[in-house]
C-alpha cells in the first residue's frame, strides 16, 4: 500500500495515476455510453421529484457495477439526505473516502450544487467510470482521483463521508468486487488506524458523516450532533468541537 510523507508527494502521485486513468478512458471508450438516461436534466428532474430509483440511476454504469451496487454503494435516498445535511451545516468541500463509481458524489453534487464533492478511490477503472458519468450528467462540482484516501491531504476538506470504506477487506474472496487491489485484514486494520489518526488531526469544525461506519472510535473532541435513521442503518453526523488527544470513546458501528 502507498505511503506518502507529505501532501506534495501525494498530489504528484495522484496526478501521475490520474493521467493513466484518462489514457485508459480514451483507449477503452466511454463506460457511460451504456446509459438509458439521456441527460443530466432528466436525472435532476427525476431526483427532485423523488422519482429516481437506484436501478434507474445504476443503468448509467456497466453491468458489473449495477449488480454490485446494492452491496457497495450509497442508495440514492441516503446520498440525498447526506448532501442536504452537509449543505445545511455549511460544508464547502467534502471528501468521499472510497468513492467507487462516484454515486454518492454525483447525487450529492446535484442536490447541493454549491458544495464541492471529491471522491478518492483505489480502483482506477471505477474512477474512470465516475468521471464519465459525472460528465454525461453535467455535474461540474464533483472531482475524482485515484489513490489512498487515508493518505490524502485531509486539511483541504471540511467534511468527510464514510460508507464503510474498509469493509471489503473482511469479505470472503468470492464477495469482493474484484481482485485488482490489495484486500486483507492487515489492510483493514491499517486503513482504519490511518483514517482515525487523520480525523484526530483535522481542524475544529470538521464534519464527519458515516453510514454503516468503519467500526472504529471517533477521536476525542468530536461530538455526535444526531443520528438519522434511514435505509438499513442511520446517518451519524459528527462535528469536531474542540482540539483533543487521539484517544476517543465514540464507537462507529461497522456494516456486517
Amino acid at each position: 500500500m502507498r505511503s506518502f510523507s507529505d501532501a506534495d508527494a501525494y498530489t504528484h502521485a495522484l496526478t501521475t495515476e490520474n493521467e493513466l486513468v484518462a489514457a485508459e478512458q480514451r483507449n477503452a471508450g466511454s463506460p457511460a455510453a451504456r446509459t438509458l438516461l439521456p441527460s443530466g436534466a432528466s436525472v435532476r428532474q427525476a431526483l427532485g421529484a423523488g422519482a429516481l430509483s437506484d436501478p434507474d440511476f445504476d443503468r448509467l454504469y456497466p453491468e458489473k457495477i449495477q449488480v454490485a451496487s446494492w452491496r457497495f454503494w450509497t442508495p440514492i435516498h441516503v446520498a440525498y439526505r447526506a448532501a442536504e445535511v452537509l449543505e445545511s451545516l455549511g460544508a464547502a468541500r467534502v471528501l468521499d473516502v472510497g468513492s467507487g463509481p462516484g454515486k454518492f458524489c454525483i447525487i450529492g453534487g446535484m442536490v447541493a450544487p454549491n458544495v464541492t464533492f471529491v471522491g478518492v478511490e483505489h480502483r482506477g477503472h471505477l474512477v474512470a467510470t465516475a468521471r464519465e458519468v459525472a460528465s454525461r450528467l453535467d455535474v461540474s462540482n464533483v472531482h475524482f482521483a485515484v489513490g489512498d484516501a487515508t493518505a490524502a491531504a485531509l486539511n483541504r476538506f471540511d467534511a468527510y463521508y464514510l460508507y464503510n470504506p474498509f469493509g471489503e477487506n473482511l469479505f470472503q474472496r468470492e464477495d469482493w468486487l474484484d481482485a485488482d487491489v490489495e484486500l486483507s485484514f492487515r489492510r483493514y486494520v491499517h486503513d482504519r488506524h490511518r483514517m482515525r489518526a487523520a480525523l484526530a488531526q483535522a481542524r475544529v469544525g470538521t464534519i464527519v458523516i458515516t453510514y454503516h461506519g468503519p467500526g472504529m472510535t471517533m477521536p476525542s473532541g468530536y461530538e455526535r450532533l444526531f443520528a438519522d435513521p434511514i435505509g438499513s442503518d442511520s446517518l451519524c453526523v459528527w462535528q469536531k468541537k474542540r482540539a483533543g488527544a487521539t484517544a476517543g470513546s465514540h464507537p462507529l458501528r461497522g456494516k456486517s
